[in-house]
């Protein structure tokens, strides 16, 4: 089961209220003390690797869809509080495929929400408008992490997320 954050009456009004204000995602998480939108690989070996929600989600996405990872572990490597621990073979199966998937994209690329690839600019999202928002393109994996990730994956000995 997911482990929920629970809020006070008090800090959702506050919540709402800077929501409203026009406050974005990340400052009203990091106001109330939780980074909700990033993630951190803790390798066995090296040094930690923070990656934020946009580009972890599509990532995580590809894995499963590639069938290096399942549908369990997607969710527990993309749900705050499940944790995921991803072993040293695995590690290198995840790097292994996302060299292959870096082989078709370039520099400036990036895999959007449905695993399209484009080169096209990523649109700015106006929370306060949901009817602008494209959920496509608001999640994507950029072709810079995927390289840094896939020479984490090589060299982490395994991670938990």
């Amino acid at each position: 089961m997911q482990k929920r954050w629970k809020l006070s009456s008090t800090q959702r009004a506050e919540v709402w209220s800077r929501w409203k204000a026009g406050q974005s995602l990340h400052a009203i998480g990091r106001w109330l003390g939780k980074d909700y939108l990033s993630f951190i690989l803790k390798p066995k070996y090296g040094d930690d690797l923070k990656v934020n929600a946009w580009n972890w989600r599509p990532t995580v996405e590809f894995l499963r869809v590639e069938g290096i990872i399942d549908d369990n572990m997607a969710e527990r490597m993309t749900c705050h509080g499940l944790y995921a621990d991803v072993g040293v073979d695995l590690a290198r199966c995840i790097g292994a495929a996302v060299a292959r998937r870096l082989q078709s994209m370039r520099p400036g690329d990036r895999i959007r929400g449905d695993l399209s690839v484009t080169d096209a600019p990523k649109k700015l999202a106006e929370f306060h408008k949901p009817e602008t928002i494209d959920e496509v393109d608001l999640y994507s994996a950029n072709y810079e992490w995927l390289v840094e990730f896939k020479d984490f994956c090589e060299s982490c000995g395994g991670f938990k997320v």
